[in-house]
């Protein structure tokens, strides 16, 4: 059961991990937890960590607790998990096998250049939306661009997320200022406009106002402070972007 309870754990932080909300993560753990004979399974799960206790068929308790500091939004990656608990519940295989189909998930990478693309003609696509040009909305595309390549290696460096919100905010308000300056473009608050929409934390928010629509209420206002803070710190990077344009004019 130790070696089992290390595998779900595993499976636990990576739905986690991937943005399943927390109620999935406890009801899949227990399941699974269950199907290997546990008289029985206490999962808590919030937004930073699992803390786990199981009672073994033979009567011995076991405690585990997870912290989990990154989380991103995967779902394709969540869907394989589900699969792979719901095959642990109907089959229980072993604990090699397990890591073995963990590790084929977890070690499979979606190509960067997709994300990249979607950047660019997101951004563009909402600077026109809200009265740009199409000057403009190549504008914000460039900046995207910067934006989406840097952001593969950023992210690699943990940085907090609400300094990284601000970082970004403030560098690319800069850069559409800059552009317009040099006739790149005419109209520096469209551009921003669609540069923003890549920072704007909406899929937190939403899984935050999910978490308490199931009664997590704990996971979901935890979620919905840190999109709160990095919504604020999108505002202030833009605002500092602008006040300082204007100390140069």
């Amino acid at each position: 059961m130790e070696q089992i309870m290390h595998c779900v754990m595993d499976i636990g932080e990576e739905m986690l991990r991937s943005g399943a909300e927390v109620r999935r993560v406890e009801d899949s753990m227990e399941r699974m937890f269950a199907a290997y004979g546990a008289r029985r399974s206490d999962v808590l799960a919030i937004a930073s960590g699992i803390h786990v206790t199981v009672v073994s068929a033979a009567g011995e308790t076991l405690n585990q607790t997870r912290r989990v500091r990154t989380v991103s939004n995967d779902y394709g990656r969540v869907d394989a998990l589900n699969a792979l608990s719901r095959r642990i519940c109907a089959e229980c295989p072993s604990a090699e096998e397990i890591r073995a189909v963990l590790r084929g998930i977890t070690e499979r990478k979606e190509s960067p250049l997709w994300r990249i693309l979607g950047g660019i003609f997101g951004s563009a696509a909402f600077t026109v939306f809200f009265g740009g040009s199409l000057m403009d909305g190549l504008a914000a595309g460039v900046i995207s661009l910067a934006f989406s390549a840097s952001e593969l290696w950023l992210r690699r460096s943990h940085m907090n997320p609400v300094v990284y919100s601000f970082v970004w905010s403030l560098l690319m308000g800069l850069a559409a200022e800059v552009c317009v300056r040099l006739g790149f473009g005419a109209n520096a608050d469209s551009i921003s406009i669609g540069c923003i929409m890549l920072l704007i934390p909406g899929a937190l928010m939403t899984a935050s106002l999910r978490d308490v629509l199931l009664g997590d209420t704990i996971t979901g206002a935890l979620r919905l402070s840190e999109a709160m803070l990095m919504a604020l710190s999108v505002a202030a990077g833009f605002g500092a972007a602008i006040l300082i344009f204007a100390g140069v004019k």
